[in-house]
């Protein structure tokens, strides 16, 4: 994990990612697509209840051990968490980008992480 906090936050689903097969029959769907070159005040994303990104979540790091195919569903950035700074015991407050992802494993399974 790379965040470690006693936090219960909404996982976020911005209109980029509505149209993919999974959000299919979910008010993600519903979302409407942004149109290029026209300025919003808010970007259209859905917010899912609180408490679906808990006490401790990985960042999806494109650290060269990636599974194929590994695609995002979901981005939500959150300020002010307890993120790990080396690799085991060091901690300071920071921000952190949560992303839902999906592959199909070579056993033909879907993993989600």
């Amino acid at each position: 994990f790379t965040v470690n906090a006693q936090r219960e936050d909404a996982l976020e689903v911005p209109a980029v990612f509505s149209r993919l097969r999974f959000w299919r029959s979910t008010p993600v769907a519903a979302l409407p697509l942004p149109v290029a070159g026209l300025a919003t005040s808010s970007p259209v994303r859905y917010v899912s209840n609180k408490g679906v990104l808990g006490h401790e979540w990985n960042e999806d790091v494109d650290n060269g051990f990636r599974p194929a195919g590994n695609i995002r569903l979901s981005r939500t950035e959150v300020d002010s968490v307890q993120y790990l700074m080396d690799h085991g015991g060091t901690f300071d407050v920071g921000s952190a980008c949560h992303h839902m992802t999906l592959y199909r494993a070579s056993s033909s399974a879907l993993v989600f992480n």
